[in-house]
């Protein structure tokens, strides 16, 4: 009985350190929920559209994306989207 006690106790443990959110890289870009008005995805240059979910808040300015893949790679090299 003193076994199966421990043994629960050792995997509760476990678990709840795994458990947690993982803590969000912050590199100068906050997360929005949806794009606020109609606009253009930096990385390709397609419309979109207001209410979109892919979006990102960048040195304060919204930019909104057509999908994942465009704002992964505006992720990883923001600088290289922006206009200047």
């Amino acid at each position: 009985m003193k076994n199966y006690l421990v043994l629960f106790a050792f995997n509760f443990f476990y678990y709840l350190t795994y458990a947690q959110e993982p803590v969000a890289k912050s590199n100068g870009q906050k997360e929005n929920k949806t794009l606020e008005k109609d606009g253009k995805d930096p990385v390709c240059g397609m419309k979109v559209k207001k209410g979109t979910t892919f979006v990102r808040l960048y040195k304060e300015k919204q930019h909104g994306f057509c999908g994942k893949a465009c704002k992964e790679r505006f992720d990883k090299e923001p600088e290289k989207y922006i206009k200047k």
